[in-house]
């Protein structure tokens, strides 16, 4: 774990120092980093909706008679080299624009001018990245600092600051948490065929978080950007923001909760509200479904009822199994193997390829006396990222 804003500036950094050095760094508590290419106008509606949460929440401690948070915006302004002309003077206006902003509260990151513009191989995970680890570093790393990730085209809700304020800060919590995630909901107001897909593109996205839930798995939540909040100090326990060219907010989400307790992982009462837009960002994602259901190369599928049967019973039998071998003071290897290939043939052959027989002993020699850390080391391995390649082999082969 990283304990220090040096120590992760020193592991973590080299590639974002040189789009951060310089800067006069913010002091804030809550810190809402935001990405930005070709943007303008479009992102002064999320600014807007923004201040007026601050607002609303700043009028509620006034009636409360306490003292607010001081809530600060990174927006890192970014492109490519090989971008279009077009792209670039674009963000060179929302730099001029965001220069007339409050510079008390806001910093605008210079990601984008020649000889600042990001590598041909990077993308959201880096431009995420510059905007985290400048707001980080502001911070000074405290335990008491927040980071939220926001989009560049995303609405919150009134109540999304007060919602933050009481989840992470306020004196009747017993313990606080470290991390969580916002609810969601795409704003319908695109043209009518990408409306109709975000309806069904989110009614897949929670149907497959409920049906993880139901299965047991922790890796229920949805991964989507501007719904992840936590606070500095699990910000660098985790590794901070990860490179990805795309689904940079599934690994980071993956991070920050096997970084974090149960307990310290929570769901915050308050909604964000991206567009349906179409987007050429990313390759995969919302927009990228959009598009490509739009064009024929994407549909949207749920994984099979099958699937899940043979996830929940799996876990089932991790948790049956943890118990006993803590118990016994064996792995029990032998009999998990056995067992999981009753449960599925596929998932055998499944667990056979990930090599899971040494990676199970492995697991238990480190855990072995105590079943509750044994299971979290069972499902820190079952992460999301097999649990979606399990689904995979599964559907693969029983066609």
């Amino acid at each position: 774990m990283i304990h220090s804003t040096e120590t992760y500036r020193k592991k973590r950094m080299q590639i974002t120092e040189p789009y951060i050095a310089g800067l006069e760094p913010l002091d804030g508590d809550i810190f809402v980093c935001i990405p930005a290419i070709n943007e303008y106008p479009l992102i002064l509606k999320t600014i807007e909706s923004l201040e007026k949460a601050e607002a609303f929440y700043k009028a509620r401690c006034k009636e409360q008679n306490l003292a607010p948070k001081k809530i600060c915006y990174v927006i890192n302004v970014n492109n490519r080299e090989s971008h279009s002309e077009e792209v670039k003077a674009n963000n060179q206006k929302l730099l001029e624009v965001l220069g007339s902003y409050d510079q008390s509260r806001f910093r605008a990151i210079d990601a984008c001018t020649d000889g600042r513009t990001m590598s041909e191989k990077d993308g959201a995970g880096l431009a995420r990245k510059i905007a985290l680890d400048f707001a980080y570093i502001s911070s000074g790393g405290t335990a008491d600092a927040l980071l939220c990730c926001m989009d560049s085209d995303t609405i919150v809700d009134c109540g999304y600051f007060c919602a933050i304020d009481d989840a992470f800060f306020s004196p009747k919590l017993k313990k606080r948490p470290r991390a969580g995630v916002t609810d969601f909901s795409h704003r319908l107001d695109g043209t009518a065929q990408e409306n109709s897909i975000i309806v069904e593109y989110e009614a897949y996205l929670k149907r497959h978080s409920e049906k993880l839930k139901k299965a047991k798995s922790p890796w229920f939540y949805v991964a989507l950007g501007p719904t992840l909040i936590c606070t500095t100090e699990i910000y660098a326990a985790c590794g901070g923001m990860n490179r990805h060219v795309a689904g940079e907010d599934f690994y980071y989400l993956q991070a920050l909760l096997k970084s974090t307790t149960e307990k310290a992982f929570i769901e915050i009462p308050t909604s964000v509200h991206p567009s349906p837009r179409v987007s050429w960002r990313v390759p995969f994602g919302t927009g990228a479904a959009i598009s490509g259901t739009i064009n024929g190369t994407y549909k949207i599928k749920d994984f099979a009822d099958e699937s899940f049967r043979v996830l929940s019973d799996f876990i089932a039998l991790a948790e049956e199994i943890c118990a006993k071998a803590v118990e016994q003071g064996e792995p029990l290897t032998e009999e998990f193997l056995e067992r999981a290939a009753k449960i599925s043939a596929l998932l055998a052959a499944f667990l056979k390829e990930e090599k899971f027989d040494s990676v199970w002993q492995n697991l238990f020699k480190q855990n072995r006396n105590n079943t509750k850390t044994l299971l979290r080391a069972f499902h820190c391995w079952f992460d999301s990222l097999k649990t979606i390649r399990l689904f995979h082999a599964l559907e693969l082969f029983s066609h």
